[in-house]
């Protein structure tokens, strides 16, 4: 794909979200569950949606005849991003309640379970132990991977700068493994160009922008996982992060008797932002998704990776909160 052409899009892309952002009046507003003061224009998440789309029908349109797979997958994504886009403008329109959001997102897995066979988890493999599923296992684990991961994202995303640094984490990593390489290329372009605007306070992912980044990185973990680009190990390290807060938040929440998917202001990232500004707080979140890579890199040990990250997690929740 010609970067020239790429780019021209990305800034068309700027001006017609912006533009549709205005004409439906899609502001978030400022409220008790929310840091920012003033109503924010909601853009970021359709600048987002329209560039996935862009690129991903490009390569569609341009892949291989003979590469079933590939156009398999996209198809996958092109469907299922413009599904979840649509679920998470309506929640950015009228704040769905956590239930409705359940309903909604559950019976789009599912039909993706059935009808694309690249979608599913068909056994697991962690720490040298393989365990082979049958259909209705495969189906449950498959499903709430999906489904865990996709809230853990959107759930995450609550100071700016986080979901996109995140995103360009996993991307980069993605492409250390020398895996999608093209497709994440401009899929980090596009994660930087919203990144100006967020970093700035200018506009935020709303939940459209969440719901379709956290499906894709899904979508790409599951099918290069299935092709043994990736092992599990590395996949449970790179959502580590968003997962462990989301356990932790599950928990917590269902033992103050308060439903576990409503969002409060007990995530990692609202405890650091009292004691620390916004730059500093992304950049200790950075090290925390960047210390146990490393440490896989390195010393090539899964379990050593695991257990530094839940060590440096559990430290931080505790000094925060004793703090």
């Amino acid at each position: 794909m010609s970067y020239f052409i790429f780019f021209f899009f990305v800034i068309l892309n700027i001006f017609i979200s912006i533009s549709l952002a205005k004409n439906f009046k899609l502001y978030d507003i400022p409220n008790k569950k929310k840091n920012h003061k003033s109503k924010i224009l909601l853009f970021g998440g359709t600048f987002v949606f329209l560039n996935f789309l862009c690129l991903l029908l490009y390569f569609a349109f341009t892949a291989d005849n003979n590469s079933f797979i590939e156009k398999n997958f996209l198809n996958i994504l092109i469907l299922n991003i413009i599904i979840f886009f649509f679920i998470g403008l309506v929640d950015d329109f009228i704040n769905l309640k956590a239930n409705s959001k359940i309903f909604m997102i559950l019976p789009v897995l599912i039909l993706n379970f059935f009808f694309f066979e690249d979608f599913r988890l068909n056994k697991v493999s962690f720490f040298s132990l393989i365990y082979e599923f049958n259909f209705f296992t495969s189906f449950l684990f498959t499903i709430f991977c999906i489904f865990i991961f996709m809230n853990a994202f959107n759930m995450f995303d609550g100071i700016n700068g986080q979901s996109g640094i995140y995103s360009l984490f996993f991307l980069t990593y993605l492409l250390f493994k020398e895996i999608n390489i093209y497709m994440n290329i401009f899929t980090l372009i596009i994660i930087c160009s919203f990144l100006v605007f967020n970093l700035k306070n200018i506009t935020f992912l709303g939940n459209a922008g969440n719901f379709v980044l956290g499906f894709f990185l899904s979508a790409q973990s599951i099918f290069f996982y299935n092709l043994g680009m990736i092992t599990q190990e590395e996949i449970f390290i790179l959502m580590f992060l968003p997962g462990i807060d989301l356990i932790r938040l599950f928990f917590t929440r269902i033992f103050n008797r308060k439903h576990p998917m409503v969002g409060d202001f007990n995530h990692i990232h609202h405890l650091l932002i009292k004691k620390f500004n916004l730059f500093y707080t992304n950049l200790y979140l950075f090290f925390i998704y960047l210390f146990p890579v490393m440490i896989l890199i390195i010393t090539k040990s899964e379990s050593l990776s695991i257990l530094f990250g839940i060590i440096i997690y559990a430290s931080t929740i505790y000094f925060l909160k004793k703090n």
